[in-house]
Parts: structure tokens; sequence; C-alpha cells
């Protein structure tokens, strides 16, 4: 947490109300009453034409100077301010009040040097002035002289004992200082003062990291009660809340807080809490602030997906719909037997749903089921009444189903009957646009619900009509966005040649779609230098400082679609990015994602990390996640990488775990015995059939990967050409002959919490206990190990 925020009068001080000694003539003195009764009222406007009638009767009127002058401070506008507190101090410069004002003018313009003076000044006319010594407390707390800080509030408290806003200062230097006790004492004595929120804030924090998180949910309470407009206030009491883990009280309040002000620390709060929280009833409150959660990306998707999709399903008429879907199942049901009238009103104008059908692929096998009876009435109703203008919030729901169809690469299963069904809707699109015909919207969005619309002949003509805006969002993901892919792949340079067998293979594989496709990034990203982040993720790990240069060379081995790409470059300060992938298809989509984005630091190519030795260059960082286990020799492929990391460069790896995927050898198994080919129809049917086998707990870990509910997922998922499986063993064997330093696992909190408790003293980059641990508990590495590295020798330096 930033203490900076915690502080009392952070540049500024409380303004003085009368100052002694400061003149004015009768007239002047009376409009200057008006003015601050004004104020004081919260006139402002009226207030300042006041002080300035008072100025216009006698230029030269100090009061009316002073007065003028804190208006514009507190308003930001410093250089008028300071004006005229020095047209002030130039009639008399030994009023310590004007001092103090010159003082926090100048604090708030950022000239902490002249501030100094100014309040050494007005403590040489007053030295028991306790405003001078706060004022200056807190510009030598801003040049980062905190000793002499504490000094100074100390005799601001000496001078005035009842100084909440110097004793919480005082604390805050104090805490700095490293002398947390003697800080929760200045902060308990402003407390007694005179109750303060900022005091009790400060309390709370120090208390939650001495781990006294009781008593800091109580000092937390007590800052919202002074303060109930803190939407500061209310995300620590949430964090507090958290840690004591009662995460459905820290849900509500911190969305109390977001109600107030959407800060992103309150955002990232609320995403801890649902990522935390069991949704088992409906809390339709939280669905607009999470629907936005959702829309715009508040963290990564794939952490709060299926949260927000549980809070989705408690709605009662959509429970109510699934239900029914699931005791049918596999019958599909039609009409009232599927929705009744206010059903699908209400679960077409829930906001969540919506977001959640726009944003990622639905990893949820029950609203999957419950989507395909809503695609199959959306079929239906363009069938029969292909004219008709449906109602805006079914068009909505319509759309949006459509979106995800797309996003999904159409996995949901799909009968003869339905298939055909659709065939025939795209075929009176096919006709429509050669005949340059009238399109029904229904129609439209039917068929875009079952294929891409940009498959159509002639579909950039869609994009010259006019259409409700739901159904233009849709052409834009559907056709708009495609086309602009195309062109930007064809525009991607070649690197190196692909020639190994299995990366071809690899290469055909992806090219058939982007791959991971996403739609919503999270940007709000803090930015750091790669050592700060790796010591952030390894606080317990001793590695060489690399000493890079202003720059970071990063390579990004096995780019895919570009999430991570773009991540980097927003995550690592300085980081120019050299993104590679075997699949044109992936780049084109990153490549449009990041031009999206608006982000230039990223440079795209197509390239075989076999032969990216023959390029001549080095790198300071390497990423390859996912990449290696799909070579023929994976070992290979990282020794090549290895080669072109500088030394002292930093390197992460993801590899597949052989005890942590067991499930997916048992369903590879399934696919060879059964025949599955590769084919989108092959795929689909797998995955019904693979339902079916409620009963084989081994298969049934396959629906809690988010890549089982789309058809490229699913395809990389179990269905991959190629793909190796390792142990922490063999890894161990490979960093240990290879000239690379382990910095640890990268694991949930959670995990690494009962490794600890597991291994109490064991190093945290122990591969044996890893080992050990892992045996014990087979998922802990499902989807992969996830390592970092640091080459040995020689610091690292840009060439």
């Amino acid at each position: 947490m930033n203490r900076k925020e915690r502080r009392a009068g952070r540049k500024s001080g409380p303004a003085s109300g009368s100052p002694a000694g400061l003149g004015s003539t009768s007239f002047a003195a009376q409009l200057c009453a008006l003015g601050d009764e004004a104020a004081r009222a919260g006139r402002f406007a009226q207030a300042e034409d006041l002080y300035r009638q008072a100025l216009a009767s006698a230029p030269n009127d100090i009061m009316a100077l002073y007065r003028l002058g804190q208006l514009a401070r507190q308003s930001g506008h410093h250089d008028a301010a300071l004006g005229l507190f020095r047209h002030a101090i130039a009639l008399d410069d030994g009023i310590p009040e004007l001092h103090v004002a010159m003082a926090m003018a100048n604090h708030e313009a950022g000239r902490l040097k002249d501030a100094a003076g100014h309040c050494a000044k007005a403590i040489r006319l007053r030295r028991d002035f306790a405003e001078a010594h706060f004022v200056h407390g807190n510009v030598l707390l801003d040049q980062g002289d905190l000793a002499e800080a504490a000094a100074c509030y100390r005799r601001a408290v000496a001078a005035r004992p009842d100084y909440p806003e110097a004793l919480i200062n005082l604390g805050e230097a104090l805490y700095k200082l490293g002398r947390a006790d003697d800080a929760i004492a200045a902060w308990q004595r402003a407390q007694s003062s005179r109750p303060h929120p900022l005091a009790a804030m400060n309390l709370g924090i120090a208390l939650m990291q001495q781990g006294q998180h009781a008593e800091a949910i109580e000092q937390f309470k007590r800052a919202v009660a002074l303060a109930p407009d803190s939407d500061d206030a209310l995300t620590n009491l949430a964090k507090a809340q958290i840690a004591t883990g009662d995460i459905r009280a820290a849900l509500e309040t911190v969305w109390r807080g977001l109600a107030l002000r959407e800060t992103q620390n309150a955002k990232l709060v609320f995403i801890e809490c649902l990522k935390r929280f069991r949704f088992t009833e409906d809390m339709q409150h939280f669905h607009g602030t999470v629907a936005r959660a959702v829309s715009e990306a508040w963290a990564r998707l794939d952490e709060f997906n299926r949260p927000a999709t549980a809070l989705a399903k408690q709605s009662p008429p959509l429970a109510a719909c699934i239900a029914r879907v699931e005791t049918a199942w596999p019958q599909r049901l039609a009409g009232d037997d599927f929705w009744s009238g206010s059903e699908r009103a209400a679960i077409c104008g829930d906001p969540l749903l919506r977001a959640l059908l726009e944003s990622a692929p639905v990893c949820d096998l029950e609203l999957e089921r419950f989507l395909t009876h809503v695609r199959r009435a959306l079929l239906r109703d363009a069938l029969s009444s292909a004219t008709a203008a449906p109602a805006p919030d079914m068009l909505e729901l319509h759309c949006a189903l459509a979106r995800q169809c797309f996003i999904n690469e159409y996995v949901y299963a799909l009968g003869e009957e339905e298939a055909a069904q659709a065939q025939h809707v795209r075929q009176s699109l096919v006709d429509a646009l050669a005949a340059g015909a009238e399109i029904a919207p229904l129609a439209l969005v039917a068929a875009a619900a079952y294929a891409p619309l940009h498959s159509l002949p002639g579909a950039q003509a869609l994009l010259r009509a006019s259409w409700p805006a739901a159904i233009e969002a849709l052409l834009k993901q559907q056709v708009e966005e495609p086309l602009e892919e195309a062109r930007l792949r064809a525009a991607i340079p070649a690197l190196t040649p692909v020639e190994d067998a299995v990366s071809l293979a690899v290469q055909e594989q992806y090219e058939q779609n982007p791959y991971p496709r996403w739609a919503r990034m999270h940007t709000g990203i803090a930015p750091d230098t790669i050592e700060g982040a790796l010591r952030t993720l390894f606080p317990a790990s001793a590695f060489t400082p690399a000493r890079m240069a202003e720059h970071c060379d990063l390579l990004m081995a096995g780019c895919g679609s570009g999430y991570e790409s773009i991540e980097n470059a927003l995550r690592f300060t300085g980081a120019r990015v050299t993104a590679v992938d075997l699949s044109r298809t992936s780049l084109g989509y990153a490549a449009r994602k990041t031009r999206e984005l608006g982000i230039e630091t990223i440079d795209y190519a197509q390239a075989d990390i076999l032969k990216l030795g023959s390029l001549g260059r080095s790198f300071d960082v390497i990423e390859s996640g996912g990449v290696l286990h799909h070579l023929d020799d994976p070992f290979a492929g990282w020794r090549a990488l290895i080669a072109i990391l500088r030394p002292g460069g930093f390197m992460y790896v993801g590899l597949y775990s052989e005890i942590g995927r067991q499930h997916v050898v048992a369903a590879r198994a399934l696919i060879a015995e059964r025949g599955y080919g590769r084919t989108v129809g092959d795929i689909r049917r797998f995955r019904q059939e693979l339902v079916g086998e409620a009963g084989n707990r081994e298969l049934g870990e396959l629906w809690k990967s988010p890549d089982f509910f789309s058809t490229s997922g699913c395809r990389d998922l179990c269905f991959h050409v190629q793909e190796h499986r390792l142990t922490i063993p063999q890894i161990k064997a490979f960093i240990a002959e290879s000239g690379l330093a382990f910095l640890g696992f990268v694991v949930d909190g959670p995990t690494l919490h009962r490794f600890r408790s597991r291994f109490p003293g064991g190093a945290d980059t122990d591969f044996d206990l890893w080992h050990q641990y892992e045996t014990e508990n087979p998922s802990t590495f499902s989807g992969m190990y996830h390592l970092w590295l640091q080459k040995r020798g020689q610091t690292a330096g840009s060439d």
C-alpha cells in the first residue's frame, strides 16, 4: 500500500483562519467577512467575488490578498496564489501566516526549496507556530529527510498537543523509518486527540502488515464511520476481511467502495473477492458491476470467468431454464417448454450474461447446453419469420450469442437437421448478397451463430449497410476484423524457414484458427522492470542483478495470438519485444490486437525456434510458454533458446507435466481408440461423447480446463499433433547441465503456502521437494510447470 496517500495535508497544511496582524480597511474588512461566510458555506465563486471587491476598494489590503491567495491555492492555481502572497509579503514581511501560506503554495507547485525557506522564516517570526512546523515537516517528508520531518512534527505537536494532522504525519515518518510501534502510538494519540479517518486508516494498514487482521478491521470500520464517502477506507476494510476469510463481507464492502469511485485498487480487490467466493444464491445487485469487470477486463478474464458465470447462473429465470434443459438432456426443448416469455425477457435483459458471451469462451457445460437451445430457437425464428424485427433485448442477446460462437469457434453440439437448417439460412444470405437484395437481420444473426460471416462470398457488402448497434458489433467481429487480420498476416516477415517435419505439422494445426483466441485484455498493469517483477514473484530467491541497458530486449518464442506479448510490453519498462510464431494466422490476430491497443513496441515475425540462432541476435529476456513440449525434441529447442540468451539474462518456460496431465493422456488414448480425427466435427463429437463419460473421474478433469470450451483449445488440449510431458527430475537434470540458475516455480499463493507447510524450512527452489509434493498432489501442475531461470555468467547488456 502506498502510505504517501495516507498523509494528512500531503502538501498543503490546514489553511489559517484569521491571521493576527493582517490589516484591513473597514469596508474591505466587511467584504472579507462576507466572503468568509460564503466560503464556509461552500459558495467559493461568491467568496472570490467578494474578496476581489475588497481588493478593488483597497488594492493593498493584506487580508483580501491573503484570502484570494488561499482560494487560488486550494483550487490548484499555484502561480496566481504565489503572486498574491508575494504581493502581501512585500507589504509586510513580518506576518508568519503569510510565509506559511507562501510555503504551502510553493510546496504544491513542487518548489520544495522555496517552501522550506518560507517555513524557516515563519518559525523565526514565531517559534511556537505549530502550522509552520507542520508544513515544514511535509516539505521534508517529500524531500526524503524522514528524521528531520519527524522532528518538525514533534515540534508542531509540542506547540499544539491536540494536532491530529501532525500526529498522523509523524506516524508516517516514523513508519518509514522502520519504527512501526512508535508510528502506531502516534496514530493512537491522534485518535484520542480528535478522531480522524486517516489515523484510523493508517492504524489499520500497520496492524494488517503485522498480521493483526481483526484489530485492523476495527480501525478500518472506524475510518468508514468517520468518512462514509471514503472509497479508500472501504477498499482497505475489504482487504482485511479477505485476510480473515470473510469473503462475502469483503465483496459487499468493496462493492460499496466501487459505487463511490472505481479505482484500480478497488477493482483488483473486487476481482480477488470474486475469485474466492462461491455463489450459491442470486445476488442481483452485483450483476452490473461484474458485467463491467468482464467487459472492461479489470483483470485477466481467465482468473474470474468461472465465478462471474456462476453468478449469472444464480439468476432465478436462467437457473430455472438450465434446470429444465439438464433434466431433458440430450432431448432438446422448444417454446414454453424451454423458456417462458417472462423468463426470456429477464434473461435477455441481463447485462452480465451478455458481457460473458461477448468477452471469452463460456466455460460451463450447463450454460453451454442452455445456449445451444437459445441458438436453435434463434434458428427457428429466422426460418419462420425472416422479415420480423426482433425486440431490442432479444436481438442483443442473439448477437452476443453469435459472437460467443465465433469466440469458441463453433464448438457447440450440432445435429444433422439443425446443420441443414443453418445451411439453408446461410444460402439465403449468399443469394441475397449476390442479388443485392435486402437482408433480414434475424437471418444474418442466425447465420453468424453457425459459421463466421467473413466466409460468405461478398461479405464486405454487409459493412456498407445500416444496422442496429448490436449487429454492427457483430459485423466488426466477424467481417471487419478478420479482413484486417488477413491484410496484416500477408505483411508479416518470415525470419527463418520452417522445414522441420514436426514444426510443419504443428504449424498446419495452428493455421486453422488463431490460438488462443481472446477478445478482452486487462491493460491496467503497473509497469516494472524485469528484475523488480521477479523480486516480487520470488522475494526469497537470490539472483544476480542483470544491469541491463535502458531498453530490455525480450523474445517471445512462440507468441501465439499475442496476449502475453502485449502483457509484457505493458508490464516491463523499456521492453522491446520480438514475438515469433510458426502460425501466420495467430500472428495476424496478434498484430491486429496490438494495433487496436495502440502498442508500438512489439515486432511480429514468423520463425522456427530451432533456427533462431541463425539470426545473429541475442536477448535479455526470453519467454517460451507452452511451446517446447510441441517440438520433436523439447530439450533441443530449449538449448537453442539458451544459446541466444545473454549471460545474466532471464528465461521463462512453460512445460507439460507427466504427472499433472494424466487426464489428457487418458483422453488421447480414448481418441485413438475410437478413431476421432482432428476436424471440427470430430472435436464436437468427442466433446459430447466425453461428457457422457460421467463416471470417469480422470476424463472429467478436462472440463476444468478453459481449453475444453473452444474448438482450437480442445484441439490443442487433446488432439495435438505433438506432445511431450516431462517430470521435475528431468527438468532438474537439464538445468544442472545447461548453465542455468533456477529462480522458482510460478504457483498461486495457496499452493505455495501448502508446499511450505508440508516442508517447513525447505527451499522454494528445491526440485526434489517439489517432485515429492507433486507426487502427493498430482493436480498441482495440471496446466503446466511455469518456471523462471537465469543464465549464469557475466551480466546482461544490450548489444
